[in-house]
């Protein structure tokens, strides 16, 4: 839970620096076999750990809602990178 909330934090200060707009701007973190991605379509200002999407790194497999249209890049990121989170 700790790094969802994390996650969500990090999307919402990017935001309020104007560092991304209300919809754009993809995160997401590692956490073990699985990554929490940000939603498609979801206002970054109202975000919430409930709207999160975790994914399955092996298959690509979504749970939980629609992920981010960058899904392929991150799980991309994180297989040829197993030192970042």
């Amino acid at each position: 839970m700790e790094s969802r909330k994390e996650l969500v934090d990090c999307v919402k200060s990017l935001y309020a620096m104007g560092l991304t707009t209300s919809v754009s701007g993809n995160h997401s973190v590692r956490a073990g076999g699985s990554m929490w991605i940000t939603p498609s379509g979801v206002p970054r200002y109202m975000m919430r750990t409930g709207d999160l999407v975790k994914v399955n790194l092996k298959t690509g497999k979504p749970s939980g809602g629609k992920p981010s249209i960058e899904l392929e890049m991150h799980r991309g990121i994180y297989a040829a990178r197993p030192d970042i989170n």
